[in-house]
């Protein structure tokens, strides 16, 4: 079962939600989403003889601490203590697409901390189209001014969610749209229009790419662009199906990919990076 520990940070609670033992891996979760989403990828980890650590972040997941007037440093300075804290360094740090810019800014401010990095659906180099954005606006608008879950729903489907995904009945209104927390939403976004463009990753770090190809929000051309800028030591792994919820969509894959990347970094710890491998079920490795 998985584990709550609260650590100080600072005054307030930091939650971290632990699963397994052996080299440790740590989660960090999408904009205003809480550390469940990794529960079914974080239990395949843990079954492959990892120790799973999720963070909540701020005003998510019962963690608090200061909510305004923030930057991405603040989210890493808060990852950072965690990892000390849990003696968890060096980690495999992953990162959903607002955890991804917060590893990312691990990475550069404390490689000794990261053992190798995560990406999932991350963007920033190139932009969704125009409607794309204008949709993604009016859905966290809904979220925090609380709209209709209907109308949110319908808004998710069109722009986060592959159209081959088959979503459950009642599962995105009852379970996905609820778990969002508003509060950490805005603080989050807030963050991401302070800090500017996303850092780049430290040159000794190993990198896993995992991109949906049917993203609108982070479009693939994203995962090729930062491929070839890292070169060698980054592993680019395309999914079928599979759009920018990729971790709640393939979950399991997703934990595939990065277990057989970490197995093969532990393999050759010397190598920049492991030779591509599959994710199952319609993943594309891509190492060029």
């Amino acid at each position: 079962m998985w584990r709550h520990l609260t650590i100080d940070g600072g005054g307030w609670p930091l939650v971290v939600r632990c699963l397994g033992e052996g080299p440790p891996i740590v989660l960090l979760a999408a904009l205003g989403r809480p550390a469940i989403d990794f529960d079914v990828t974080g239990e395949v980890l843990a079954r492959r003889g990892h120790l799973v650590a999720a963070i909540e972040f701020r005003g998510i997941g019962g963690s608090g601490g200061p909510m305004g007037n923030l930057t991405l440093d603040d989210y890493a300075g808060d990852v950072e203590l965690a990892v000390r804290r849990l003696d968890l360094a060096p980690c495999h740090l992953v990162g959903a697409p607002f955890g991804s810019r917060v590893a990312r800014l691990v990475c550069t401010r404390n490689p000794d901390l990261v053992r190798s990095v995560t990406l999932i659906a991350a963007g920033g180099i190139v932009p969704p189209d125009p409607p794309t954005v204008a949709r993604a606006r009016a859905f966290m608008t809904g979220i925090v001014a609380g709209h209709p879950a209907a109308a949110l729903a319908e808004i998710a489907r069109d722009v986060y969610f592959s159209p081959s995904f088959r979503i459950a009945a009642g599962w995105m209104e009852g379970c996905w749209l609820p778990s969002f927390s508003a509060h950490g939403l805005v603080a989050e976004r807030a963050a991401l229009h302070a800090s500017g463009d996303p850092v780049s990753v430290p040159a000794a770090t190993p990198v896993l790419i995992l991109q949906g190809r049917d993203d609108r929000i982070a479009p693939p051309v994203n995962a090729h662009r930062l491929k070839a800028a890292l070169g060698g030591r980054a592993r680019l792994v395309e999914f079928e199906q599979a759009g920018h919820m990729l971790l709640l969509e393939r979950p399991r894959d997703v934990a595939d990919a990065i277990a057989d990347f970490l197995a093969d970094l532990a393999e050759d710890p010397g190598r920049d990076t492991p030779a591509a491998s599959a994710a199952g079920g319609g993943a594309h490795p891509n190492s060029g």
